[in-house]
């Protein structure tokens, strides 16, 4: 918001890429340190804690990730901007990801339905997420004037 927003009042555009290059420098100081302690503590814990860390937590903030979304889409009531063709790409993938693992012949399909959780996460939201834009261009289209001679 820093870095595209107008400038405030009084200050230069020296301002803006200093702020959005400090932004950058610290968010990516803060990422390398986060990663670099989940490692270290999933090398330490457990198998069932680093599943649910490696596993049920990422298909869970995926899921949440896709909120900010539909609260756009329903406050704005306007799918302005929205590209079905990302979403198909991420469906795509999503399934091709899901069918790959659930075509492992080793392990139980329980196990697989759990390792797939992320992708199957996306594929719900996804579908959320078009369901929404289905109402909102169904509601929002005008009515059109059919004359019957």
């Amino acid at each position: 918001m820093v870095a595209y927003g107008a400038p405030p009042k009084g200050s230069t555009c020296c301002c803006q890429v200093g702020a959005l290059v400090g932004v950058s420098m610290v968010a990516t100081i803060a990422s390398f340190c986060s990663s670099g302690a989940l490692a270290w503590l999933m090398c330490n814990w457990s198998t069932e804690a680093r599943f649910l860390v490696g596993n049920v937590l990422p298909g869970i903030l995926l899921g949440v990730g896709f909120i900010p979304q539909f609260y756009e889409f329903i406050s704005k009531w306007s799918v302005e901007g929205y590209s079905f063709g990302v979403t198909a790409f991420d469906v795509v993938g999503s399934t091709g990801n899901t069918l790959s693992l659930l075509a492992v012949g080793g392990e139980q399909p329980a196990q697989a339905l759990l390792a797939a959780l992320p992708f199957l996460s996306i594929l719900a939201m996804q579908l959320v997420l078009l369901m929404i834009a289905a109402l909102i261009v169904c509601k929002s289209a005008k009515p059109k004037l059919i004359l019957v001679i």
